[in-house]
């Protein structure tokens, strides 16, 4: 079909939808024409409507994104100061402090600077994925040396006694990713496996080899999280509402994040959870072309 102006019997013009066909005899000459006109001006506004707000609403996102990438960079510069003359004061390198307090106060200090630096990163990571700048570098990394780094930082982030442990064929071949973003993404899994895991809890970290990709996973004997909540649990800003995830710190952009970097490899993500039983996050990276 095609869509051409016409005019009303009142001389308003209107699109057009028109569908025709030809009329033939039975010797199969054409005899004439049949033609149906469907005035679609209703459908061409809805369009065009949708398609401005959904131009206002990238234009919008994208200055979202640009004050989110501004601000975390100008927050970056004094929050390292904090840290870095904190941790002076607490290893009292220029000379004692006096009270003891004072060193137990400059411990606070830094980790609340800690706490603040990791939620500007994540607001300036996020941001610059959503603006498309975010690139890739794959490099190749063995798989086991790599699976301990990421363990022994995510249990130092987080320490409340639960098991990390790692399921890997040491026989695994390197993988090509970017080593930084798939740093990220696991240490982004563990660390809300160790905040929702309890102490006597268990934490499995595991890859294996599936035909041309690598699937990771992370399962958790944790709290679980509510079905309702899984199908924006990876979007930006979002986190689950039960009473663990609701009261969680930080900005829910963990998973977002781990997501967004997964998808920057071609790969996906994936989670299946039972409240009471556990959380695996599963994702998976395809070979380079």
């Amino acid at each position: 079909p095609c869509i051409i102006p016409y005019r009303h019997k009142n001389g308003e013009v209107f699109p057009g939808e028109t569908v025709a066909s030809s009329l033939r005899a039975q010797n199969n000459d054409i005899i004439g024409f049949i033609a149906v006109i469907r005035d679609v001006g209703a459908r061409i506004k809805a369009e065009t409507e949708r398609l401005e707000a959904l131009e206002v609403a990238e234009d919008a996102n994208r200055a979202k994104s640009a004050f989110l990438a501004n601000v975390s960079h100008d927050l970056r510069t004094p929050l390292n100061a904090v840290l870095g003359f904190s941790e002076i004061i607490k290893q009292q390198l220029l000379g004692p402090v006096g009270h003891p307090k004072y060193v137990e106060y400059a411990k606070d200090i830094r980790d609340s600077g800690t706490y603040l630096l990791d939620l500007v990163n994540d607001l300036l990571d996020i941001s610059t994925i959503e603006a498309g700048q975010r690139a890739i570098r794959r490099e190749s990394i063995r798989l086991a040396p790599f699976f301990a780094e990421c363990t022994k930082a995510a249990t130092a982030r987080v320490t409340n006694g639960a098991i990390v442990g790692v399921n890997l064929d040491p026989e695994m071949p390197p993988l090509k990713a970017d080593r930084r973003a798939l740093k990220q993404v696991i240490l982004n899994l563990l660390s809300n496996a160790l905040k929702f895991t309890p102490p006597e809890g268990k934490i499995v970290l595991s890859a294996r080899r599936t035909g041309d990709q690598t699937t990771f996973s992370v399962a958790d004997t944790g709290k679980g999280i509510p079905k309702e909540n899984l199908k924006n649990i990876t979007r930006a800003f979002e986190r689950g509402q039960s009473s663990a995830y609701a009261t969680a710190d930080g900005t829910g952009l963990g998973l977002a994040i781990a997501r967004s970097l997964v998808e920057l490899h071609g790969g996906e993500l994936t989670i299946d959870s039972e409240v009471g039983k556990g959380t695996e996050v599963a994702f998976s990276i395809p070979d380079p072309a």
